[in-house]
């Protein structure tokens, strides 16, 4: 059995602000990680526990598999940014890349529409099942293989993330 958690990024400076970098540099806000925090520490409930992370290499995704990978114990050197998590890149492509690491659990940090078209896809459907909100996740399980037709175990808006994380020690890291 093989196990994979889709993060959709925290809140990032928004692109009107006159002060946003580019689009691939713009940065978490600070609410954003604190959200993060809180929505990791609701996936330590949950029982995430990913060998690997991999995430889309634009700064607000990064920033949010890095506040993951500290709340959920993961060492930063498993932190694998692809370009496959990219917003416009075709969700089969990050399944090539998740199939080859040789991990069996797994957790992907990226953007909308991207997570939620990846997500339609594993599942074999042909609409989207969600609209991931910022720091929304979703668990998916595949029996034997990664190219195999995928379960959805959970899936989570982030307020209810957070409400599971509540009270849960270690959301300050």
């Amino acid at each position: 059995m093989r196990r994979l958690w889709l993060v959709r990024h925290g809140i990032a400076v928004d692109r009107d602000d006159p002060d946003c970098p580019s689009d691939r540099e713009r940065p978490l806000t600070s609410e954003g990680e604190r959200r993060v925090r809180e929505a990791a520490a609701g996936m330590r409930v949950l029982a995430v526990a990913p060998e690997v992370i991999f995430t889309s290499p634009l700064v607000r995704a990064r920033g949010t598999a890095e506040i993951v990978a500290g709340v959920l114990g993961v060492p930063k050197r498993e932190i694998r940014e692809t370009a496959a998590l990219e917003p416009d890149c075709d969700p089969a492509n990050a399944l090539e890349e998740i199939a080859e690491c040789g991990a069996r659990r797994i957790l992907a940090a990226g953007h909308a529409p991207h997570l939620d078209l990846f997500l339609a896809a594993a599942v074999g459907s042909s609409h989207t099942l969600s609209a991931l909100g910022k720091c929304g996740a979703a668990c998916l399980e595949f029996d034997r293989g990664w190219h195999e037709q995928a379960t959805l175990i959970w899936l989570l808006r982030p307020g209810a993330l957070r409400e599971i994380g509540k009270g849960s020690a270690g959301t300050a890291r």
